[in-house]
C-alpha cells in the first residue's frame, strides 16, 4: 500500500498540550507533560480550555512524528 493511500484510510493524529502564556512551559501533572491526542485538535482544544483562562493557557497542536518501519 503506497504512503498516501494509507494516509488517506486514517485521519491524522494530533499531539496537543497546554501552554502557560507566562512561562513558556507546558501544562506538568505529577512531572509528566499532559499531552491530548487528537483526530480533531479543534474540538479537543475547545475541551482543553474548558473553565481555563484564556490569557493564563494556550493550546500548542503539532502533528506527532511517527517512526518509519
Amino acid at each position: 500500500m503506497s504512503d498516501a493511500a494509507a494516509k488517506s484510510r486514517s485521519p491524522r493524529v494530533h499531539a496537543l498540550n497546554l501552554v502557560d502564556r507566562h512561562t513558556g512551559e507546558p501544562l506538568r501533572i505529577s512531572g509528566r507533560v499532559l499531552t491530548i491526542l487528537a483526530r480533531d485538535p479543534r474540538i479537543a482544544a475547545r475541551d482543553l480550555m474548558q473553565d481555563r483562562d484564556p490569557a493564563r493557557w494556550l493550546v500548542r497542536a503539532a502533528e506527532p512524528e511517527i517512526a518509519s518501519l
